[in-house]
């Protein structure tokens, strides 16, 4: 992978691999962000819905904040679901033996690392992925869907570090 930075906007210039990856992610979260929640996994509903619950304790839910939460989670679903949908239209012209040129508006890289973050999210709560799970030999995985949604959440993560370094490299000192 490599960067571009132009004056308003950031290209990523992908390996065809990477390119599919972040082609899949995408089209996975077009689909979780326009599915009515109703019709949604168990799984992925409760990531969508959320609970919060008292840190004194924590078997008690704060019913009121888990209502404001899911309000705000689904706000973010049509939000996000447009700017999906506008990054999908650039795959259009992606093959999958040339080097691809994802290209995103500087203004839009929180969004980016927000929306990536969605996806890591919804993979860890769909495979029961846990913190020692994230600490894995991709060579020693296991072929079954939970290493492969292992896998897409650590390239997720590869391509959130580079978005952060892009906007560490941009800001002032």
């Amino acid at each position: 992978m490599n960067i571009l930075r132009h004056p308003d906007s950031i290209s990523f210039l992908l390996h065809p691999a990477e390119a599919l990856w972040l082609l899949h992610s995408f089209q996975e979260l077009k689909q979780s962000y326009e599915t009515s929640i109703e019709l949604l996994p168990e799984k992925e509903q409760s990531y969508w819905k959320g609970t919060l619950t008292d840190p004194t304790h924590p078997d008690l839910p704060l019913n009121s904040e888990s209502e404001s939460l899911e309000l705000e989670r689904l706000e973010w679903k049509s939000l996000r679901s447009v700017k999906t949908i506008e990054w999908l239209h650039q795959f259009e012209s992606f093959h999958t033996q040339k080097e691809f040129e994802f290209k995103i508006q500087k203004e839009d890289v929180d969004l980016l690392l927000q929306i990536t973050n969605d996806r890591r999210l919804l993979l860890a709560s769909t495979y029961d992925v846990c913190e020692s799970d994230m600490h894995h030999d991709h060579d020693k995985l296991p072929e079954d869907p939970k290493a492969t949604a292992l896998i897409e959440i650590d390239f997720l993560a590869f391509f959130q570090g580079i978005l952060l370094q892009v906007l560490l490299d941009e800001s002032p000192l």
